[in-house]
């Protein structure tokens, strides 16, 4: 089906998906093996009344509707059922023009390739960005991340992670080695930074999501 970018809300979504098969919800419903009143409420997720679904029940409705869990769950445009491995990345060069403003020309000869993970597992959260947490630039968007739960890994060091500091505190910083074995430093666009910290988990934020201007 063509989706429709600008359907606000998961229920929504889910509606127009069931209404290229289907022509009544109950029939739907029946077709799935959900109850009609569960179903029902799915169509009305985020919306009063209505009951809202997660990465599980969009994949299992996602299958049998021919469209994607990213989008039931999001509104990002998907592209039929393909996840990409890999795309290439163009760097920009940036500097200042003596009358002031900044810049940008693409960096002759360096396109790396970089891998992009499938963005909605069962696993996937997404937290909304308040104040200026990463920049004032991002206020508002949407953050992408796994909420598996586990130890720093070596490879996340360096990198943007959401991270658990026990009694459910989460922040969102970038996570380089601290002074002392198993412990780390945190870093934030808005100081203070955290040094030589206990850190119980993190993980590394998948994705930015800009949101819909219109909504």
């Amino acid at each position: 089906m063509a989706e429709h970018p600008k359907l606000r809300t998961r229920g929504l979504r889910l509606r127009t998906a069931r209404g290229e098969k289907f022509r009544s919800a109950r029939a739907a419903a029946q077709a799935f093996g959900v109850p009609i009143s569960t179903y029902g409420a799915h169509e009305r997720a985020e919306a009063p009344g209505g009951r809202d679904f997660g990465p599980e029940e969009a994949a299992y409705y996602a299958r049998l509707l021919n469209v994607t869990a990213e989008w039931l769950l999001t509104g990002l445009r998907s592209f039929g059922n393909e996840t990409l491995a890999s795309t290439v990345i163009t760097e920009l060069d940036g500097y200042t023009a003596p009358t002031g403003g900044e810049f940008f020309a693409a960096a002759p000869g360096r396109r790396p390739r970089v891998d992009i993970p499938p963005l909605v597992t069962e696993a996937t959260h997404g937290l909304v960005i308040t104040g200026d947490v990463l920049g004032p630039m991002f206020a508002g968007w949407l953050l992408v991340y796994d909420d598996l739960r586990q130890p720093v890994a070596p490879e996340l060091i360096g990198h943007l992670c959401v991270v658990g500091l026990g009694a459910e505190r989460m922040l969102v910083r970038r996570v380089l080695q601290g002074a002392n074995p198993g412990r780390y430093n945190l870093l934030s666009w808005r100081p203070p930074d955290l040094d030589d910290v206990g850190v119980e988990w993190a993980a590394p934020v998948k994705a930015l999501i800009q949101p819909d201007p219109d909504i």
